[in-house]
């Protein structure tokens, strides 16, 4: 994953156990720990105050492509709480993996907000790989569960940017935590292809499955 010059974040929070830590990308983003705690396959949010944050690199901020990954284990099923995003108080939400109950929705804005939902029957204590990716040249969301595409959506435009943290672990503000855990997590600057995605889930389902 290293070694793809699109890959503008990379965190396999099973190898960080300190407060802060620098992503395993080339850009290195310091990521800043508050309450989410080690375990051996990655780290736990309390859904009360626990996200990390990793700031607002001029990488993290995408135009036309996007593909945000992540491996998740939900310990409650969550109304309105963030996995992974990039948004600030002025309500500009670039990008964002968000719990919504039994569903998951993937999010990009440009002039507005587009969400792609996935609703497969989640449940606790047991870990999914998830994928959405953002395609303005053919105005293209799709969503991934486990490798296989199962939604797609219409978006057009570029990404809006958005001035607060990308944060892990918590959507938009105060309030909005998760409470699972989650193992890695991947922000590339481009859509995956399906094969990518499946190659991806394949390289790291061991760790998990």
């Amino acid at each position: 994953f290293i070694f793809d010059p699109s890959l503008v974040l990379y965190l396999p929070l099973y190898k960080r156990d300190g407060l802060t830590f620098s992503s395993d990308d080339k850009h290195g983003h310091l990521a800043t720990v508050t309450g989410a705690l080690w375990t051996p396959q990655g780290r736990r949010f309390d859904g009360i105050d626990d996200f990390i944050s990793c700031g607002t690199a001029p990488s993290l901020d995408m135009t036309t492509g996007l593909t945000l990954e992540c491996w998740v284990n939900f310990t409650t099923l969550g109304t309105n709480v963030g996995i992974v995003g990039w948004d600030n108080l002025q309500n500009v939400q670039a990008y964002h993996l968000v719990e919504n109950g039994t569903d998951v929705y993937f999010r990009t804005s440009t002039a507005g907000n587009v969400n792609v939902t996935l609703n497969w029957g989640r449940t606790i204590n047991n870990w999914y790989h998830i994928v959405g990716t953002y395609d303005a040249s053919v105005s293209l969301m799709s969503f991934y569960l486990d490798g296989n595409l199962r939604a797609t959506g219409t978006q057009s435009g570029n990404i809006l940017t958005a001035n607060g943290n990308l944060c892990i672990g918590r959507y938009y503000d105060a309030g909005y935590e998760t409470n699972s855990l989650i193992g890695e997590v991947r922000i590339y600057s481009r859509a995956l292809t399906p094969l990518e995605i499946q190659r991806n889930f394949l390289a790291t389902k061991w760790r998990y499955r």
